[in-house]
């Protein structure tokens, strides 16, 4: 799953506002990526770095819930 700080209008991307994950800033909102979800190695995920240091970012029960429900729509969803 990606995380951005970006949310353009009228985008085709799906995205779950996770609102402020402290270990990343405190005054920018983050998003998920829902349709941007891919299977990765662990040896090529990388931890962000904010001010140069490297942080683990954990979710919170509620911002997990809203991405499974979420990526539910998605996959799930009728044409």
């Amino acid at each position: 799953m990606l995380l951005t700080s970006k949310n353009p209008i009228n985008s085709k991307i799906i995205r779950v506002n996770l609102g402020i994950i402290s270990k990343l800033s405190e005054t920018i909102i983050s998003y998920a990526l829902i349709n941007q979800i891919t299977t990765i190695s662990k040896s090529r995920l990388m931890k962000p770095k904010v001010k140069g240091k490297k942080v683990n970012v954990k979710l919170n029960t509620s911002q997990l819930d809203d991405i499974e429900k979420e990526l539910k729509n998605y996959l799930l969803k009728t044409s």
